[in-house]
């Protein structure tokens, strides 16, 4: 009530590129929330202190949940003619505004200074950082931390002393009377993300990406089933567990062995609360023996997969088993659920059937042919095959960085070290599967004077890859498992592209949009002219991928290629090739004095999910729907019901692709809450929410309700909107 604590920010410090724009957003609202709860106060200004990286929608996303001021966290790549220590406006994708004011300096206690191989006591410290602000031009902010215990007292008489000595003072004061002083007219302007920066952290302890983006996902489905049930769920608690995992050091990996430990017990708990609340939604909703709920907003024919009773297939739809794997392909509405009878089993219509001594396959849309163990695919829809040769090499180099940063001393290992085969081709009435083997040949000669094959702590690496090869969608899949033994290597997979590199656009899932960048890493020499530049700084800071979420695209004037994934997060876009981080195991101490512990060399069995559409240029939304279909697949419930089959009305759809589903849940004033979002940039005036409720548009929080009788919504590129459907 004093004003001496100052609350900012929301529940935790997130990483603001590994996680879903949804997940930030409601990190501040729930934040706000509790501020207001416990202490009456709702504070304006978000701390983003530390974070890794900026997104360039957080001003959006800020202003959304109510705060107009930013305490920001690192700013790499921020435009050179603007001072970080001191106060700018910051223009986010869709054109939001908000205040950053960094500290232009920080008062410390530390008694190391760092190469100068003095210790100073922590009061001489105080004081000679305290001297140093009288230096600084103009009002400015300036933090005090620790990490080393609690506040020194000693500040206190050491500011009393500098003070007497003349000069402007200084004085204690709250972030939100230095924010209150500035005059936004004044500030200098700066558009797009601050990025990157500790690239290791996109690819380290990568089975807790994968588990936070699932956990993501699942907890989508459980909160519109829920809805669509007419379930009431407290889902704050599932939150409140996600966003602790989502916090910056968490998710990134920075952590060690036992702090792993609980994270992963947290992103278990969301995944198995998430499951549970959606089966339990389906059975009230059950709209058949077997009942399948359609996430998408489009209805169509969807490639389902299903666990059901042995010897139980769906009836009235084309089957395939695959091992202990139902698939069934049929006709779902949109955002609804449909029903079906079950039936025996019926191996003769149902079954692979092993494809002896073929070594290709062909469908409508793809020829693939594995002969040396190999893919080599061909686009059968367009003019000209986007697909390179060899497509999906596994790649694994020499990296001994830190678990924040990578550090690399030798081009990528290939298939020149691998032996790859054939295991086997399969086909059903669905789909084509084709299954290849490899792992890496031992005996190399190892770099630079090391022991050991390749390098020291290198082990062993294998792989196995499932493609799936549908008969009737326009995409195919990889399923992808690798055994890894060893550290101080970065593991990855190349996905070679035929295109015009100096005619090629890279476009990066975003949270809440999408970004075009540039490649900056070992770009060769021939395509040098596609890269861009980063201080040396930052360079080193980074020194490899950029942040995705979903999906990227990789497209040049003729055509391009997507692919969807489900937690590799790190990505390079350069030259004729799309290349995925999959795991790392750095062993330097770095970054505060911590060394990776075992746990974090990511040794034994990892598995990863790819999923490979072709398009033109101007068909990005397909891109948009593949990383969705991947991500949130039709789920299937087997009840007991012997209710006739049937489909539920859709909640809504709508026709445009590029327009996105982020959230769907109870509205507490009443009604279901949607959040929208246009995601590749491109304005969208005229959105047509086909539904039979009433469509009133809101605020985040489903506050402030107007009725929209033609139910239909504007977009400007990239912006999120909420809609109350009653």
């Amino acid at each position: 009530k004093e004003g001496r604590l100052e609350m900012l920010g929301g529940m935790a410090i997130p990483d603001l590129n590994l996680c879903q724009g949804e997940s930030l957003l409601r990190n501040l609202l729930m934040g706000r929330d509790w501020y207001e709860r416990h202490f009456g106060v709702v504070p304006e200004i978000g701390g983003m202190m530390d974070a890794f990286g900026m997104s360039s929608q957080l001003p959006q996303i800020l202003q959304l949940a109510g705060y107009r001021y930013l305490v920001p966290g690192r700013m790499p790549n921020l435009d050179s003619s603007i001072d970080a220590n001191r106060p700018f406006l910051w223009q986010g994708l869709d054109g939001s505004r908000v205040v950053v004011a960094n500290s232009a300096a920080c008062v410390a206690h530390q008694g190391y200074v760092t190469n100068v191989p003095v210790i100073y006591p922590p009061s001489v410290r105080l004081g000679q950082t305290v001297a140093a602000l009288k230096q600084l031009e103009g009002d400015a902010l300036v933090f005090y931390f620790t990490e080393l215990g609690v506040l020194e007292e000693d500040l206190f008489w050491i500011i009393e002393v500098a003070n007497r000595q003349g000069g402007r003072p200084v004085t204690f004061g709250r972030v939100a009377d230095f924010m209150a002083r500035i005059d936004p007219s004044t500030l200098p302007l700066f558009c797009g993300e601050m990025n990157p920066v500790f690239s290791g952290c996109y690819t380290t302890r990568i089975t807790v990406k994968q588990g936070v983006r699932k956990a993501e996902h699942l907890l989508f489905q459980a909160e519109a089933l829920a809805a669509l049930s007419h379930r009431k769920v407290d889902f704050e608690p599932l939150w409140h567990e996600l966003i602790l995992a989502q916090f910056h050091d968490a998710i990134c990996g920075c952590h060690t062995d036992k702090a792993n430990q609980e994270i992963q017990e947290k992103i278990d708990f969301v995944q198995k609360e998430s499951q549970a609340i959606a089966e339990q939604s389906l059975d009230q909703l059950s709209a058949g023996p077997l009942t399948v709920f359609n996430p998408h907003p489009h209805p169509g024919l969807y490639l389902v997969e299903a666990e059901l009773d042995k010897g139980q297939v769906p009836a009235g739809v084309p089957v395939q088993r695959l091992g202990d794997r139902i698939f069934f392909e049929a006709e779902l509405p949109a955002l609804g659920a449909a029903g079906f009878q079950l039936q025996k089993e019926k191996s003769d219509s149902s079954g692979s059937k092993v494809l002896k001594g073929v070594t290709s396959i062909t469908t409508p849309y793809f020829q693939a042919d594995f002969k040396d163990g190999r893919a080599e695919i061909v686009d059968l829809q367009s003019e000209r095959n986007i697909f390179g040769s060899n497509f999906g090499e596994i790649l694994f180099r020499w990296d001994n960085g830190s678990m924040w940063t990578e550090s690399f001393m030798n081009e990528p290992c290939g298939s020149e070290c691998q032996d790859e085969e054939l295991v086997e081709i399969s086909e059903g009435p669905l789909f084509f599967q084709v299954v290849t083997a490899g792992r890496v040949r031992p005996g190399r000669k190892p770099i630079s004077g090391n022991h050991g094959d390749y390098w020291t702590g290198f082990g062993s690496l294998a792989f196995r890859k499932e493609f799936l090869f549908p008969k009737h969608q326009p995409y195919f899949r990889m399923n992808l498992q690798v055994d890894w033994q060893g550290k101080n290597t970065k593991v990855g997979i190349r996905f070679p592209v035929c295109l015009e590199p100096a005619n090629a656009v890279g476009t990066y899932a975003v949270p809440f949009g999408s970004m075009i960048r540039r490649p900056y890493f070992e770009v060769p020499c021939e395509y040098a002219s596609t890269a861009t530049a980063l201080n040396r700084k930052d360079y080193q800071h980074a020194s490899g991928d950029w942040p995705a979420l979903d999906w990227v695209n990789y497209s040049d004037n003729q055509g391009g290629l997507s692919i969807a994934n489900t937690g590799t997060p790190g990505h390079q876009l350069v030259g004729k090739n799309i290349l995925i981080a999959l795991l790392r195991s750095g062993t330097r101490c770095a970054d505060g004095s911590m060394y990776p512990q075992e746990g974090s060399f990511e040794q034994g069995r990892h598995n990863f999910a790819f999923a490979f559409q072709a398009h033109s240029p101007a068909e990005l939304g397909k891109a948009v729907q593949l990383g969705a279909m991947l991500n949130r697949p039709p789920i299937c419930r087997q009840t007991k019901t012997k209710a006739v089959s049937k489909k539920s009305a859709s909640l809504l759809r709508y026709k445009q692709s590029n327009i996105a589903l982020s959230a769907i849940h109870t509205c507490p004033d009443g009604g279901i809450l949607v959040r929208l979002y246009e995601s590749i940039g491109r304005s969208e005036p005229a959105l047509e929410i086909n539904t039979k409720c009433q469509v009133f548009e809101t605020d985040c929080r489903g506050k402030n309700a107007v009725l929209l009788p033609s139910k239909t919504l504007s977009f400007k590129p990239f912006e999120v909107k909420t809609i109350i459907l009653k």
